[in-house]
Protein backbone atom coordinates (compact mmCIF):
# COMPACT_ATOMS: atom_id res chain seq x y z
CA UNK A 1 0.00 0.00 0.00
CA UNK A 2 1.52 3.57 -1.33
CA UNK A 3 1.90 6.47 1.27
CA UNK A 4 -1.14 8.22 0.08
CA UNK A 5 -3.37 4.92 0.44
CA UNK A 6 -2.50 4.87 3.50
CA UNK A 7 -3.11 8.11 4.67
CA UNK A 8 -6.35 8.41 2.29
CA UNK A 9 -7.53 5.02 4.58
CA UNK A 10 -6.10 6.76 7.85
CA UNK A 11 -8.19 10.39 7.07
CA UNK A 12 -11.34 8.81 6.09
CA UNK A 13 -11.39 6.92 9.33
CA UNK A 14 -10.41 9.95 11.30
CA UNK A 15 -13.36 11.45 9.05
CA UNK A 16 -15.86 9.00 10.36
CA UNK A 17 -14.75 10.16 14.55
CA UNK A 18 -14.67 14.08 13.52
CA UNK A 19 -18.39 13.53 12.20
CA UNK A 20 -19.66 11.43 14.60
CA UNK A 21 -18.18 14.41 16.97
CA UNK A 22 -20.34 16.69 15.32
CA UNK A 23 -17.09 19.06 15.49
CA UNK A 24 -16.98 21.41 12.56
CA UNK A 25 -13.93 22.69 12.78
CA UNK A 26 -12.19 18.90 12.98
CA UNK A 27 -14.59 17.52 10.16
CA UNK A 28 -13.18 20.43 8.38
CA UNK A 29 -9.60 19.59 9.10
CA UNK A 30 -10.26 15.76 8.29
CA UNK A 31 -11.57 16.82 4.64
CA UNK A 32 -8.60 19.46 4.06
CA UNK A 33 -6.46 16.42 4.43
CA UNK A 34 -8.19 14.37 2.16
CA UNK A 35 -8.48 17.16 -0.84
CA UNK A 36 -4.41 17.42 -0.21
CA UNK A 37 -3.96 13.71 -0.81
CA UNK A 38 -6.10 13.77 -3.75
CA UNK A 39 -4.40 16.72 -5.07
CA UNK A 40 -0.98 15.18 -4.65
CA UNK A 41 -2.84 12.21 -6.86
CA UNK A 42 -3.76 14.94 -9.28
CA UNK A 43 -7.37 14.27 -8.94
CA UNK A 44 -8.05 17.65 -9.00
CA UNK A 45 -12.09 17.49 -9.32
CA UNK A 46 -12.38 14.97 -6.42
CA UNK A 47 -9.83 17.25 -4.54
CA UNK A 48 -12.25 20.22 -4.76
CA UNK A 49 -15.09 18.42 -4.25
CA UNK A 50 -13.13 17.97 -0.29
CA UNK A 51 -12.10 21.13 -0.43
CA UNK A 52 -15.57 23.01 -0.78
CA UNK A 53 -16.99 20.75 1.88
CA UNK A 54 -14.36 22.04 4.26
CA UNK A 55 -14.81 25.54 3.47
CA UNK A 56 -19.06 24.97 4.10
CA UNK A 57 -17.91 23.13 7.48
CA UNK A 58 -15.07 26.24 8.65
CA UNK A 59 -18.17 28.68 7.37
CA UNK A 60 -20.75 27.32 9.22
CA UNK A 61 -18.37 26.86 12.20
CA UNK A 62 -17.44 30.48 12.38
CA UNK A 63 -21.35 31.49 12.45
CA UNK A 64 -21.81 29.29 15.82
CA UNK A 65 -18.49 31.15 17.40
CA UNK A 66 -16.85 33.29 15.91
CA UNK A 67 -13.04 31.48 16.73
CA UNK A 68 -9.09 31.49 15.35
CA UNK A 69 -9.63 27.74 14.33
CA UNK A 70 -12.59 28.10 12.18
CA UNK A 71 -11.70 31.46 10.09
CA UNK A 72 -7.84 29.98 9.88
CA UNK A 73 -9.58 26.91 8.26
CA UNK A 74 -11.48 28.23 6.23
CA UNK A 75 -8.73 30.44 4.97
CA UNK A 76 -6.28 27.75 4.56
CA UNK A 77 -9.06 25.86 2.64
CA UNK A 78 -9.01 28.65 0.35
CA UNK A 79 -5.23 28.50 0.05
CA UNK A 80 -5.41 24.82 -0.94
CA UNK A 81 -8.46 25.51 -3.15
CA UNK A 82 -6.24 28.53 -5.12
CA UNK A 83 -3.44 25.71 -5.54
CA UNK A 84 -6.06 22.98 -7.30
CA UNK A 85 -7.42 25.53 -9.21
CA UNK A 86 -3.81 26.73 -10.36
CA UNK A 87 -2.95 23.28 -11.14
CA UNK A 88 -5.95 23.14 -13.34
CA UNK A 89 -4.74 26.59 -14.82
CA UNK A 90 -7.86 27.77 -13.67
CA UNK A 91 -6.15 31.48 -13.67
CA UNK A 92 -9.08 34.17 -12.57
CA UNK A 93 -10.72 31.71 -10.41
CA UNK A 94 -7.09 31.21 -8.70
CA UNK A 95 -6.22 34.86 -8.34
CA UNK A 96 -9.94 35.99 -6.76
CA UNK A 97 -9.37 32.65 -4.40
CA UNK A 98 -5.62 33.49 -3.26
CA UNK A 99 -6.80 37.22 -2.68
CA UNK A 100 -9.49 36.54 -0.51
CA UNK A 101 -7.27 33.79 1.16
CA UNK A 102 -4.82 36.41 1.84
CA UNK A 103 -7.86 38.88 3.49
CA UNK A 104 -9.33 36.00 5.75
CA UNK A 105 -5.10 34.99 6.95
CA UNK A 106 -4.81 38.90 7.49
CA UNK A 107 -7.39 39.65 9.67
CA UNK A 108 -6.26 36.72 11.84
CA UNK A 109 -2.38 37.55 11.38
CA UNK A 110 -1.55 34.22 10.02
CA UNK A 111 1.51 34.98 8.66
CA UNK A 112 2.49 31.43 7.30
CA UNK A 113 -0.92 31.88 5.48
CA UNK A 114 -0.03 35.33 4.67
CA UNK A 115 3.01 34.23 2.95
CA UNK A 116 1.63 31.34 1.02
CA UNK A 117 -0.95 33.16 -0.13
CA UNK A 118 1.42 36.17 -2.09
CA UNK A 119 3.36 33.19 -3.18
CA UNK A 120 0.35 31.65 -5.42
CA UNK A 121 -0.16 35.40 -6.38
CA UNK A 122 3.21 35.85 -7.39
CA UNK A 123 3.32 32.23 -9.38
CA UNK A 124 0.12 33.84 -11.08
CA UNK A 125 1.40 36.80 -11.93
CA UNK A 126 4.12 35.24 -13.46
CA UNK A 127 1.88 33.21 -15.34
CA UNK A 128 0.08 36.16 -16.70
CA UNK A 129 3.36 38.31 -17.64
CA UNK A 130 2.44 40.98 -14.84
CA UNK A 131 5.90 41.80 -13.57
CA UNK A 132 4.87 45.10 -11.29
CA UNK A 133 2.39 43.19 -8.98
CA UNK A 134 4.48 39.83 -9.30
CA UNK A 135 7.65 42.12 -7.28
CA UNK A 136 5.26 43.54 -5.18
CA UNK A 137 4.22 40.11 -4.04
CA UNK A 138 7.78 38.93 -3.89
CA UNK A 139 8.47 42.45 -1.79
CA UNK A 140 5.51 41.47 0.71
CA UNK A 141 6.81 37.79 0.77
CA UNK A 142 10.33 38.86 1.87
CA UNK A 143 9.30 41.42 4.30
CA UNK A 144 7.18 38.42 6.31
CA UNK A 145 9.57 35.98 6.47
CA UNK A 146 12.10 38.39 7.79
CA UNK A 147 9.48 39.34 10.53
CA UNK A 148 9.27 35.49 11.49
Amino acid sequence: MGNTEHAEEFARKALEYATKSEEKVNQGRVLLVLGSIYNTKQKFEEALTYIQKAKLLFKDASKDVPEVDSIQGYGWALLLEASILLNIEEIQKTEDTAKEALKVLKDINNTPGIIRAYEVLAEIYERLDRSEEKRRAEEEIKKLKESL
